[in-house]
């Protein structure tokens, strides 16, 4: 069965193609118009890059009910909530003031519900397939990227988001017979939602705040404030509810007395220990030794290492794509996986080992690019050899080649390289991205690097392939890539198989070879303020404006103007 896989409740909408079990192909889409914006071009790519029409596709998965079976939802939560509230931590003003911006909150998720169905109703019928809708919850949807990417056969999964379906997130155990759900957390108990209002008194401004926030938290003693928000939170029987959870105040009075890096810390740390506490009680429970987690929340490296040091942990996968991206992914892994049950025929479901699923470019349309441009290039004979020395003598260099990757992690298709040996490098280079300053760089390393380099649980190394995991890395390492490793020793790997990815392993070991070190820092190619590129003319803008050194821009190589 051939799926469309749409997600777009959200200023970037998600779109991917799935055909019994097999991810063919994944994009996203900035929507300046926000909910009402049906991602058109994303789908126009997927089914380009497939070889597919529209008239093809069979099924249409959204990872949302419908938007009044939704708000249903919430308001269930809502009026749940304000009985329930009595017996959690906070004063009576701080609970009159979460109850006030729940409801508030309830009626803003209304309508962006409402703007996104009618949003995909129009699109689907310009397509001519608004009868193939099938609705996905959407914890189930991040449940399903979860355990089907894992590729293990039983294991326990955990969703942590902002809100979907009614719920800030959810536990189940996935095996090859379904997907079995726990226990569910209802909104407002949200981690994503106090991650934003950390990220707001803190001056944190970005819409996936959590890796900021971890990189705030870096050197700093969480047991300064460690107890008063642990207060805030009860912690029950692989339960947890969070006093006056909307409430800005708590925070905001934190952050009038103490430093911003103390907060980050506490809060940091009290994630930590909850979610621990939380997924031991399941693992225990259940017998279970492998962990597969999605949802924004995860998008925190730091927390995603603690899990991973539970006892008895054998593997944790931690959903590379954050948020909705993953639910567009899982909601058409769902719907194939149930459409192999109905017509009882076995559906195999690889996992994902990497998120090359974007659109890849031509020589004609990057040639075409370059001379919209009018920039200097040429086309060496191995470009990876004159980045790399560029590289050893002290340069910024930037990459675009396909295929490029699904949703806004930076893993190599779309990056920005520079040596990590120099904090005034470093620093320029957050300047002219736009990237916050607490915002840790990516660490490329070589898997046989990466065993010499980094100490840590052995059930991490899946999540740090997609650079989604901490490891605390050797004083050795540290001395020679200073910029990569933060005051508590920790650094975040993006593992690179040489099996799988050739072009960045030459780029690594030329690298070494010149220099003797042996990973880059890396982050995002992307104009300020922005996702990551998403083609030609957009990376040639976004590396043109930055103003680094040089550009691979598929097999040619474009110079930075006036060198």
């Amino acid at each position: 069965m051939l799926i469309l896989s749409i997600a777009a409740l959200s200023a970037q909408g998600a779109v991917a193609l799935v055909e019994d079990g097999r991810i063919l192909a994944a994009a996203t889409q900035a929507k300046p118009r926000g909910h009402l914006e049906f991602p058109s071009t994303a789908v126009a790519t997927v089914l380009r890059r497939a070889g597919r029409r529209a008239t093809e596709v069979e099924a249409v998965a959204w990872p949302f009910f419908g938007w009044r079976t939704e708000v249903r939802q919430l308001l269930r939560g809502l009026a749940t909530e304000l009985p329930a509230s009595a017996r959690l931590p906070g004063s009576a003003a701080e609970k009159a003031r979460h109850a006030a911006r729940h409801a508030e909150a309830v009626g803003r998720l209304a309508q962006t519900l409402r703007d996104g169905d009618h949003g995909l109703a129009r699109g689907l019928a310009a397509l001519g397939i608004e009868a193939r809708l099938h609705r996905v919850e959407y914890h189930l949807a991040l449940h399903a990227a979860a355990y089907f990417g894992s590729g293990h056969r039983r294991a326990l999964l955990l969703s942590l988001d902002h809100v979907g379906s009614g719920l800030a997130g959810a536990v189940a155990i996935g095996t090859e017979g379904g997907i079995e759900r726990l226990h569910p957390f209802p909104y407002p108990h949200s981690f994503g939602a106090w991650n934003d209002l950390v990220a707001k008194v803190l001056g944190v401004a970005s819409a996936v705040p959590e890796p900021a926030l971890a990189g705030l938290a870096a050197g700093h003693d969480p047991n300064v404030l460690r107890d008063r928000i642990r207060a805030r939170i009860v912690v029950d029987a692989g339960d947890f509810q969070l006093g006056a959870a909307l409430d800005p105040t708590f925070f905001a009075d934190l952050a009038a007395r103490y430093t911003r890096g103390e907060v980050a810390a506490a809060w940091q740390r009290v994630q930590e220990d909850v979610a621990a506490e939380v997924v031991g009680h399941y693992l225990h429970r259940h017998a279970l030794d492998a962990l597969a987690v999605a949802g924004r929340v995860f998008s925190n490296p730091r927390l995603n290492q603690r899990l991973a040091a539970l006892p008895g942990l054998r593997a944790l996968f931690a959903h590379p794509a954050v948020g909705i991206e993953a639910a567009a992914l899982g909601a058409g892994l769902w719907l194939s996986a149930r459409a192999g049950v109905t017509q009882r025929r076995r559906v195999d479901h690889p996992p994902l080992t990497d998120l090359a699923l974007g659109p890849a470019f031509g020589d004609a349309v990057l040639t075409a690019a370059l001379e919209r441009a009018g920039v200097r290039y040429s086309r060496p004979v191995d470009v990876t050899v004159e980045l790399a020395a560029t590289l050893a003598r002290g340069g910024v260099v930037a990459r675009f080649c396909g295929p490029l990757e699904y949703g806004d992690r930076a893993l190599g298709q779309r990056s920005v390289f520079f040596g990590a040996d120099d904090r005034a490098r470093a620093e320029w280079v957050a300047g002219r991205l736009g990237r916050p300053p607490a915002l840790p760089y990516g660490c490329l390393v070589s898997e046989a690097a990466a065993r010499r380099a980094f100490s840590g649980p052995e059930a991490a190394r899946p999540a740090a392939r997609f650079g989604a995991c901490t490891l605390t890395a050797t004083e050795a390492f540290e001395a020679a890539h200073p910029m990569l490793v933060s005051a508590d020793g920790a650094a975040c790997p993006r593992i690179v198989e040489a099996g799988s990815e050739p072009e960045l392993t030459a780029l690594l070991e030329e690298y070494t070879r010149r220099t003797g070190l042996v990973a880059l820092a890396h982050t995002g190619l992307r104009r300020p303020g922005h996702a990551l590129v998403e083609g030609p003319d957009e990376a040639i803008q976004a590396f043109s404006a930055a103003g680094f050194d040089r550009l691979a821009f598929g097999p040619f190589l474009v110079e930075r103007a006036g060198a």
